[in-house]
């Protein structure tokens, strides 16, 4: 069975009413008088055709779900996330960031590991102009960046590999975050050269070790390939700001400049 008829299979087991959607290809759902248009994209990546399918096709119902709950917005929730560009629905408050991401206004909830992309419906629910829930969005990142448990691996060749353990439900947007530098510095440096191949997997490294980068190529791809949420294969420096600098390709370990 494909991905969509497990989905199908478990909305009709938990006796969720859903429809195909033929002209997007997503499957709508209907839970608690809210409608949903569900991409099934992310759970065709997770499913590996073994038995632990259906736990991931369970655990991923479970998402939507909770995605039609209580809104309970909040503005300490607001934060700028990093997502993929390649949307069907372009969010309503984004900005690029490199060639295949964007920061996008959304509303994270680490409790159930959701985010939600911000409309101008939420803006009105919390009672924020854009130019305010803008700036709460990067305080909160601030406070995120401030807060988030750091990992070291290596050296690898040498050279002291940073990461962050779980915190917001994209760990990978903390490259946004504005106290970045005060945060790494003291244990990479700066500025830094960084990956993010999904949303919770995003490794740094001091900028003058860019042969590490060929080093990790082969991770990068692997994982963004296998991910439930890929980002990008691009390779970042991040010093006043975040740009790509490269882009790892699916036959080459090597990120291939611009």
């Amino acid at each position: 069975m494909d991905a969509r008829e497990l989905f199908e299979a478990e909305l009709a087991r938990r006796g969720l009413r859903h429809a195909a959607d033929v002209g997007s290809g997503r499957c709508v759902v209907w839970v608690r008088g809210a409608k949903l248009a569900v991409s099934l994209d992310n759970l065709a990546r997770q499913l590996t055709g073994d038995d632990g399918d259906a736990e991931r096709v369970a655990w991923f119902t479970d998402q939507v779900i909770g995605a039609a709950g209580p809104a309970a917005l909040t503005a300490d929730a607001l934060y700028w996330c990093l997502e993929p560009n390649d949307y069907k629905d372009w969010p309503d408050y984004r900005a690029a960031v490199s060639p295949r991401l964007d920061r996008v206004l959304v509303h994270a909830d680490p409790g159930a590991a959701l985010i939600r992309w911000i409309s101008p419906r939420s803006l009105s629910e919390l009672g924020l102009p854009a130019d305010e829930a803008y700036g709460r969005a990067w305080s909160n990142l601030d406070d995120a960046g401030r807060r988030a448990p750091q990992v070291t691996t290596g050296p690898v060749d040498g050279v002291t590999l940073l990461s962050f353990a779980m915190g917001l439900p994209s760990n990978a947007s903390l490259l946004l975050a504005p106290s970045l530098r005060e945060v790494v510095s003291g244990v990479v440096g700066w500025p830094v050269l960084a990956v993010a191949p999904e949303r919770d997997v995003v490794y740094l490294w001091n900028a003058t070790h860019r042969e590490l980068a060929d080093r990790l190529g082969k991770m990068v791809v692997r994982v963004h390939a296998s991910a439930p949420y890929p980002l990008s294969t691009e390779l970042f420096e991040i010093s006043d700001s975040i740009r790509a600098i490269g882009s790892y390709q699916p036959d080459d370990r090597s990120a291939q400049g611009r």
